[in-house]
């Protein structure tokens, strides 16, 4: 059943219970409404009313529901994220997800949350941090969770991980693999400087793309790699 976005006066009850800051009162509320209701009110609060609230409402209504039910609230609240970070009224830096990180997450939820922000990350600490909180055991995750993004900055992340001392050669090698499986520009230049950068064995007969002089340059940080990509 398709949901319904319009109901005024379940609009009016859930924005007069975020202006008063009372995430009590409103997880009430939306535990007392029809399965119908709630999806409704899924939707208004992901799309039209967390987005536009303060930074402190948004944060208490955050730590209120969704440690409470993470599996009823976390996904609203996470695309209510993606709108403040493009809006600058959210940094994945914010002591908020650090707290949330530490209130006994399950694997699922850790990989909603880095599943949701990673692909929009803008700066390399930002990934960094996140994943520190959300995947902080093993470089196989981490790394898993950034090939799945199309970004620059996580490809500067992944080429990071990469470079970390529990990334072994078959690791590498797959990583290598699955961004020549990719298919797309960054994930070739990156499947290339991996392919030259660790002495891989060469999976495509298609010439480098990033060549072995290049590699000096890559001890200037972020706006290095950004020059030897091409970026």
């Amino acid at each position: 059943m398709p949901i319904s976005h319009h109901n005024p006066a379940l609009y009016a009850k859930l924005q007069a219970l975020l202006a008063a800051d009372d995430a009590q009162s409103l997880g009430q509320c939306l535990a007392s409404l029809s399965h119908a209701a709630q999806r409704t009110a899924g939707y208004m609060l992901a799309t039209q009313l967390l987005p536009s609230v303060s930074q402190e409402v948004y944060r208490n209504a955050f730590l209120t529901l969704v440690t409470s039910s993470p599996k009823a609230y976390l996904v609203t609240f996470l695309k209510a994220a993606l709108s403040r970070y493009e809006d600058g009224n959210l940094q994945f830096t914010d002591s908020l997800f650090e707290t949330y990180a530490h209130s006994g997450l399950s694997t699922i939820d850790c990989n909603k949350v880095l599943t949701h922000l990673l692909p929009i990350c803008k700066r390399p600490e930002e990934i960094v941090h996140l994943l520190r909180l959300f995947a902080p055991e093993g470089v196989r995750l981490r790394m898993a969770h950034l090939l799945r993004c199309s970004s620059v900055v996580a490809a500067y992340a992944l080429f990071q991980e990469a470079q970390s001392a529990d990334a072994e050669q078959t690791l590498l090698r797959e990583v290598y693999a699955a961004l020549l499986r990719r298919g797309d520009g960054l994930g070739r230049k990156l499947a290339s400087l991996m392919q030259v950068y660790f002495s891989l064995e060469p999976l495509s007969s298609a010439p480098p793309i990033i060549q072995p002089y290049q590699l000096s340059q890559l001890e200037g940080g972020y706006d290095a790699f950004l020059k030897v990509m091409g970026e």
